[in-house]
């Protein structure tokens, strides 16, 4: 079985990168790209040496990349490397449903495609079994020999606002800017209506703790926008820029849609696309911005990975959310006696940060699924994975 997915590598990202690149980074990307499996294995006295470079700079790279560090930065690149080496292994068993998981993933070839374009073309020829994260054009774009599912992305997509930052540090600003979104429209026009609407950041799939109520606290009403603005001090409006990292189109084209909108209540939005190195090294360690729109998960699967993050002193609340009685709140939550009393005090942590309109919230995005009729059993998870391990061929 062939499953495609269209991602960007650890490679591709350090071409893209080479163009803002210093002159030591360009040497660096360019003996990487020559010797990609040297330097998975090398250490980082090794690489230094080769690159004519040093170990800080080497650190500092991985940084501008997105990874925490070296070892991360070669763990992806080896990851890489044996994807690439299984996918010129080609393997045209089927897979049955009596299959042990061993078995199930010996059979399973996983593609890279660096192009959309190319990731549809090799669908349409039938060269894919089996792909995830498509959009809604793509897969309007196949016939009926695919299947198409629908779950959602496990993320929180949102304007993510800096807090410290005037006039975001404003609550009324915030609020008003709620008011001008509406998260219907912005699904319609980049996903065909696919994805579910959100008001906090906790996404549906953590049923416990998730309010859909909340996402009625801030109605589409422009009106009440553009008032709200006169009261904080801005009856004309203000200049704001959005930055957006350029390697996600779904972020990229929700952007677009929400420029629109807040233009029309007088604020006056410019894109800012980003390299995602430049982003999360400007963006997220440096919380110099304005605002960005991005999506947040939960890799530790717990609503408290999702509601920490905006406790005050957290390294992760790069919006510089400051609020004492949400801090006061977490603490509650952390002593609490029972699992039932935590759930209820993360709730009032996932309204406080609505009420006081922290971030414009948007959705969980669709995560769309092509799957030949042939196939059955895939599974959707509360978390950004794709499991095939109960994925089975039937007659």
């Amino acid at each position: 079985m062939e499953v495609g997915n269209y991602m960007k590598n650890v490679l591709i990202r350090i071409q893209e990168y080479k163009g803002t690149a210093s002159e030591t980074e360009k040497g660096i990307i360019a003996w990487i790209t020559e010797h990609p499996q040297e330097a998975s294995e090398c250490s980082i006295q090794g690489l230094a040496q080769e690159t004519f470079s040093s170990p800080a700079t080497l650190i500092r790279f991985c940084h501008k990349m997105g990874f925490k560090g070296f070892k991360e930065f070669q763990k992806s690149l080896l990851y890489e490397l044996a994807i690439r080496k299984e996918t010129d292994r080609k393997r045209f068993e089927d897979i049955k449903e009596e299959d042990s998981l061993e078995e199930i993933v010996d059979k399973v070839t996983y593609k890279i495609y660096e192009s959309a374009d190319a990731l549809v073309t090799a669908l349409k020829g039938k060269s894919i079994d089996l792909c995830a994260h498509l959009t809604s054009s793509q897969t309007a774009q196949l016939d009926s020999d695919f299947q198409i599912l629908e779950g959602t992305m496990n993320l929180v997509q949102a304007v993510y606002l800096n807090n410290a930052v005037a006039p975001f540090d404003n609550q009324q600003v915030r609020q008003a800017l709620c008011y001008a979104i509406d998260r219907q429209s912005i699904m319609d026009m980049i996903a065909d209506g696919h994805g579910t609407a959100l008001g906090s950041s906790i996404y549906p799939a953590f049923t416990k703790y998730f309010l859909p109520e909340l996402v009625q606290k801030y109605p589409y009403d422009p009106a009440k926008a553009k008032e709200l603005l006169a009261q904080a001090g801005y009856p004309n409006g203000f200049d704001m820029t959005i930055s957006v990292p350029s390697n996600y189109q779904p972020h990229m084209d929700t952007a677009e849609v929400v420029a629109e909108q807040l233009r029309a209540v007088g604020v006056n939005v410019t894109i800012q696309p980003m390299e995602w190195g430049v982003w999360y090294e400007q963006v997220y360690k440096g919380r110099d911005f304005q605002a960005t729109l991005v999506g947040l998960d939960a890799s530790a699967m717990t609503a408290r990975a999702l509601l920490e993050r905006f406790t005050s002193d957290h390294a992760k609340n790069f919006v510089n959310y400051n609020n004492p009685d949400y801090d006061a709140l977490f603490t509650q939550a952390l002593n609490a006696s029972d699992d039932t009393q935590q759930a209820e005090i993360y709730k009032q942590m996932e309204t406080m940060l609505s009420d006081t309109a922290a971030n414009l919230y948007i959705q969980d995005l669709a995560d769309l699924v092509a799957m030949r009729q042939n196939l059955a059993g895939l599974e959707f998870y509360p978390i950004y994975v794709l499991d095939l391990s109960t994925v089975h061929f039937v007659k």
